[in-house]
């Protein structure tokens, strides 16, 4: 806050001794009661201080409105539809940048972006989601787990991985073979060998799904062939038990 401006206490012994010296004559001393006296006159009179609550305007710096008139065009944008323009909304609400943070408000954004396709938007939440869950605070698990679930729905393989990983484990969320098989399903139809394991042996354990040694090894073998190390020791022993299962029919009959 800038300074406040104080009265000026003017000195008023120029022309007193102007008038000395024209004088000559006159000692000095002679004149040092009336002196004395001006002086203290003038010291009395001042000008009264402003008050203690008024202050100036804060002043805002170029590049704080630079930030501000970015924000006001991304929020054109935003309204026109522009994904990209919903995503750095987004940023900026979780960084407080250019507006105060808001995590909730930042969410709002990334799933808007990531409705239309946006993959960072995406991303976006699955980090928002690690980031609330890392922070230890339980306010903060529902907006977590909200972030997870909607970076499933919108197609993040990860997302899906770990919302499978957590109704499966019951970490965080009810225990719930049924929704993990769901989810594992989603990831391991786009083709990851980490999701294809993980239904290969919801498939031979029968979690979620009828036990079936056949699908369990047809997911074991696309996550093998892949170069998942599990599911090649998962897979002999697939196998091995399909064999032992056929046997037993063979026997039966």
């Amino acid at each position: 806050m800038p300074a406040k401006n104080k009265p000026v206490q003017l000195e008023l012994f120029g022309a007193e001794q102007q008038a000395n010296t024209i004088e000559g004559t006159v000692p000095l001393a002679a004149k040092s009661g009336e002196r004395d006296e001006r002086s203290e006159k003038s010291s009395t009179d001042t000008r009264p201080e402003p008050p203690s609550d008024v202050s100036s305007p804060p002043q805002t710096t170029a590049e704080e409105s630079e930030i501000e008139m970015q924000i006001d065009m991304l929020y054109e944008a935003a309204e026109q539809g522009s994904a990209e323009a919903e995503y750095e909304l987004g940023c900026s609400f979780e960084d407080g940048l250019g507006v105060e943070q808001d995590i909730t408000e930042a969410i709002r954004w990334y799933v808007k972006a990531a409705k239309q396709g946006h993959a960072a938007s995406r991303e976006a939440l699955f980090n928002l989601f690690m980031f609330l869950l890392e922070r230890d605070d339980p306010r903060d698990e529902v907006e977590a787990f909200y972030c997870l679930r909607k970076a499933a729905e919108l197609g993040l393989v990860e997302a899906q991985i770990a919302l499978g990983s957590r109704y499966a484990d019951g970490h965080g969320l009810p225990q719930d073979d049924d929704e993990a098989t769901h989810w594992y399903r989603m990831a391991a139809e786009q083709g990851s060998a980490e999701a294809q394991y993980e239904l290969g042996c919801a498939y031979e354990n029968g979690w979620g799904v009828e036990q079936d040694t056949t699908e369990a090894l047809r997911w074991y073998a696309m996550a093998a062939n892949q170069g998942h190390s599990s599911s090649l020791e998962e897979r002999r022993s697939a196998e091995l038990s399909r064999r032992a299962l056929d046997r037993l029919k063979e026997s039966g009959k």
